[in-house]
């Protein structure tokens, strides 16, 4: 390991150089099977689940409902603007 400080334009700047064994990579000929169902997202041959991203869904169906709600604020009132900052932060 080596390492390098420098000032430039009033600026510091640090280099460091680390010396790292290479790792043996994993072996790229294994292979896996995917089913993709209702009740989990994906399930995989070798026994792994992976779950539905529901809050993706949760999130639109928000959005949907807020959306809905401003169009009916009357334009030029102060609650159209209270309508999009709810809009704002689900998403």
């Amino acid at each position: 390991m080596s390492g390098r400080v420098k000032e430039h334009s009033g600026c510091w700047f640090i280099t460091i150089a680390v010396d790292v064994m290479d790792q043996p990579k994993a072996d790229s000929n294994a292979s896996v099977g995917i089913d993709f169902g209702l009740k989990t997202f994906a399930t995989l041959s070798d026994g792994g689940k992976r779950d539905i991203q529901a809050y993706y869904r949760q999130a639109e169906n928000k959005l949907a409902q807020l959306e809905r709600s401003l169009c009916r604020k009357k334009p030029g009132s102060k609650k159209p603007h209270e309508g999009q900052q709810a809009g704002r932060q689900t998403t």
